[in-house]
């Protein structure tokens, strides 16, 4: 589950643009917080493209979440409220 229907959908986008067969599962078939990535996996993957899946994924999610942050990081500085302690929440 990812959390959010934004970060589902950008961290699919992310991962067709890598030849990774996903699809966001997003409000309203699910509930907006419950939102997740659905994977097509089959007995004739190999181990190597499960692994390689795997890291893409995990990289998928990470820049769909700095996408989301970025912005309020932004916002906090300008007001003086140190964005500094958000970013470590997502390192």
């Amino acid at each position: 589950m990812t959390g959010s229907s934004i970060r589902a959908a950008r961290a699919a986008d992310w991962l067709y643009k890598r030849n990774v067969n996903v699809q966001p599962i997003i409000y309203p078939a699910v509930p907006e917080r419950a939102a997740r990535l659905r994977f097509f996996i089959s007995s004739l993957h190999a181990r190597p493209q499960l692994a390689r899946v795997a890291l893409l994924t995990a990289e998928a999610l990470s820049v769909a979440v700095q996408h989301l942050v970025a912005p309020l990081c932004a916002r906090m500085e300008g007001a003086g409220l140190g964005a500094r302690r958000l970013d470590l929440l997502f390192e």
